[in-house]
């Protein structure tokens, strides 16, 4: 059951989101089919690339409010 709910938000994040597109292109893998030897091969996403894109991780139709 964990399985399926984590290959569920594994594909929203590549439908949604810039970053985790590319990540799941780049390593060759289909987040739909997921097995547990493929969430060992996922790399901890690196501070960087948070800094260095924030946009790439904000999800497609989401409207950020900025607070001031």
């Amino acid at each position: 059951m964990q399985l399926r709910r984590f290959r569920g938000q594994t594909k929203r994040g590549a439908r949604e989101t810039g970053y985790y597109q590319g990540l799941f292109a780049e390593l060759d893998m289909d987040p739909g089919r997921l097995d547990a030897d493929d969430i060992a091969r996922l790399p901890l996403t690196p501070k960087s690339a948070l800094r260095a894109d924030p946009t790439a991780f904000v999800r497609s139709g989401a409207s950020p409010i900025c607070a001031r």
